[in-house]
C-alpha cells in the first residue's frame, strides 16, 4: 500500500517552499509562481507566490479536465511543459480550464520518493514569454529543491511521525549505538556478531586500553570475610 502524501506540511518546510516559489518568481520575472497539489480529480494551490499581481491563492481548487491545460497536462504526461503563448495554440485557448489572462506557462511535475506525481511547480505570465534556457534550468532546479523538501515530509509520514525531521532519527540511532548489551549476571558484553566476551576484552579491542586486576573491598568482604579486620571500611 503506497504511503499517503502529507497534505499538511510542517511549518518550517512550508516556509522554505514559500521562499523557493517567491525567489523563483522574482528571478524569472513573472507575476505567478505556484506549487499545486494533485488531489484525486482536483488540483489544489498549495503555495502561491507573494506577488500582489498573483490572482491565485492557497487552497484554491479546480477540477481536472481532459485533455486539460497547463498543470493538468504536466500531471497527465509527467513531463515538463513550456507554452510561450497559449493564444497561438487553438486547442489550449478553447479548453475549459484555460485562464485567459495567463497566456504563457512553464511547469514541471513534482514527484514523491515512490515516483508518484505530487503536483506541479510552475510560473505563468500575462504576456508571451519565450522562456530562455537559463530560466528553464532555474525552474527545474527549484523543482528539485521542492522535491527534496517534500521527500522529508514523505519519509516522516512513512516512519509514522510527521512532526520530526531526519536529525531526530539520526540522534536516536546514535543513542542506540551507544547502548552496550551486558549480561546482568556475569557482566560479559555481547559484540556486534552476537558473541559474548569478558568486559575488559570488549573494551580493550575498541579503546586500546590495558587492564590490571584487583579486588574491591566489597568483594573481599563477600569472598574472603576472614581477611576483613574489624573496623575496616568497605
Amino acid at each position: 500500500m503506497p504511503t499517503p502524501t502529507p497534505r499538511i506540511l510542517a511549518p518550517e518546510i512550508h516556509d522554505d517552499l514559500q521562499r523557493i516559489v517567491d525567489l523563483m518568481s522574482r528571478l524569472v520575472a513573472v507575476p505567478v509562481g505556484l506549487i499545486n497539489r494533485h488531489d484525486g480529480d482536483e488540483l489544489e494551490v498549495g503555495i502561491a507566490g507573494s506577488d500582489p499581481a498573483n490572482p491565485f491563492a492557497p487552497g484554491l481548487r479546480s477540477e481536472l479536465t481532459a485533455p486539460g491545460v497547463y498543470c493538468e497536462t504536466v500531471i497527465r504526461t509527467g513531463e515538463m511543459l513550456r507554452v510561450p503563448n497559449a493564444l497561438r495554440v487553438c486547442p489550449w485557448s478553447a479548453a475549459p480550464g484555460f485562464v485567459p489572462e495567463m497566456i504563457s506557462y512553464l511547469g514541471y511535475p513534482i514527484r514523491v520518493p515512490d515516483g508518484r506525481v505530487y503536483g506541479t511547480l510552475c510560473v505563468m505570465d500575462r504576456k508571451e514569454r519565450n522562456y530562455t534556457a537559463d530560466e528553464v534550468e532555474l525552474v527545474e532546479q527549484m523543482r528539485n529543491l521542492v522535491e527534496r523538501h517534500l521527500a522529508l515530509s514523505w519519509l516522516n509520514t512513512a516512519l509514522g511521525d510527521r512532526g520530526r525531521d531526519l536529525g531526530d532519527y539520526g540522534r536516536e540511532i546514535a543513542d542506540l549505538r551507544r547502548l552496550i548489551p551486558i549480561c546482568c549476571s556475569c557482566k560479559s558484553v555481547r559484540d556486534d556478531q552476537g558473541y559474548w566476551q569478558a568486559v575488559e576484552s570488549w573494551f580493550a579491542e575498541r579503546s586500546g586500553a590495558s587492564f590490571t586486576h584487583g579486588i574491591c573491598p566489597g568483594c573481599v568482604q563477600k569472598l574472603y570475610p576472614e581477611l576483613v579486620e574489624p573496623g575496616d571500611r568497605v
